[in-house]
């Protein structure tokens, strides 16, 4: 099983990404002062995951230091299945805040 193969520490990792997700979300969804398109929570989901990634990403490269061998090629294309899987993820999230078309039908 999965739980057997990673460690307790990569559990509470990544248990951090959906609870900081869910709160943007929650944010997004309780700040009335200005209107939240799609737009502006699909990009405001893309910086949130991207910057949470990217401080564990340094940490990792700083402090814990698992693999020195990575070329700049390995980091890109890192950086790149990063964003497009957040891309996608954001995507899909940021449905909650599309607006549905309610037209009323008007009788004349």
């Amino acid at each position: 099983m999965l739980i057997t193969i990673l460690p307790i520490k990569v559990w509470w990792i990544l248990s951090v990404y959906p609870i900081v997700i869910i709160l943007t979300v929650l944010v997004l969804k309780v700040k009335k002062q200005m209107e939240i398109t799609y737009l502006k929570a699909f990009l405001t989901l893309v910086l949130t995951i991207m910057l949470m990634t990217y401080m564990l990403y340094f940490y990792i490269i700083l402090f814990e230091n698992v693999n020195t061998a990575i070329t700049l090629a390995g980091h890109a294309r890192r950086f790149f299945s990063t964003l497009g899987i957040t891309i996608l993820l954001s995507a899909v999230i940021a449905l909650l805040f599309l607006k549905r078309n309610q037209s009323k039908i008007q009788t004349i």
